[in-house]
């Protein structure tokens, strides 16, 4: 049957030129994860950072987009009050109208 696949890793990578030899199977994983079809945390971590930056500049373009659209309705809203003070003669709850002759 063979050893797991996680014994035998660990014993290619310990097999690797440059590696002493144990007599019982080292921690360091090496290479033989990458080769046998399974991604490192490094290429989970940046596919995964990738997908935030994209969602992070969508989020960026919608919050410049709405603050647009505020804008114009502020000034929107500002451009309606004056006209209803200069044209109607409208006064807020705290206010009191004093009309002058010229």
């Amino acid at each position: 049957m063979g050893l797991p696949f996680f014994v035998a890793a660990k014993l290619a990578a310990c097999e690797s030129p440059g590696h002493r030899p144990h007599r019982v199977p080292c921690r360091h994983p090496g290479p033989a994860l990458v080769r046998q079809g399974r991604p490192g945390p490094r290429v989970q971590l940046r596919a995964e950072l990738r997908e935030q930056d994209e969602a992070n500049e969508k989020a960026r373009a919608r919050n410049t987009q709405l603050q647009a659209e505020l804008l114009d309705l502020r000034e929107g809203l500002e451009m309606v009050e004056e006209k209803a003070r200069m044209e109607l003669g409208m006064v807020k709850p705290d206010e009191v109208f004093v009309p002058l002759r010229r």
